[in-house]
């Protein structure tokens, strides 16, 4: 879990058709809801969060054939970008 540059508070997971999944819970309301999967790429690990210096939240994770995946959100819109490779033969 982590709190975005809005102040909501975020969770990912990943299902069990190796596809990960955010809910969000808005910080005016308390309420939480489910964005579904974000990105569309096979995980194969827990992923990692972080919101950078400029407010943005980027998610990595473990991809398939041994990549390491990234993907972030849209601050403004609040859409997920795709996943691009950010490494690969990793163990």
């Amino acid at each position: 879990m982590i709190v975005g540059s809005d102040g909501n508070t975020v969770a990912l997971y990943q299902d069990g058709n190796a596809k990960l999944h955010e809910w969000w819970m808005d910080r005016t309301t308390g309420r939480w809801g489910d964005a579904g999967a974000i990105g569309g790429t096979t995980i194969t690990g827990d992923s990692s969060a972080a919101v950078d210096a400029g407010g943005t939240l980027n998610v990595i994770a473990p991809g398939g054939n041994h990549t390491l995946q990234q993907t972030w959100m849209n601050k403004t819109t609040a859409v997920w970008a795709g996943f691009q490779t950010i490494a690969t033969n990793i163990g």
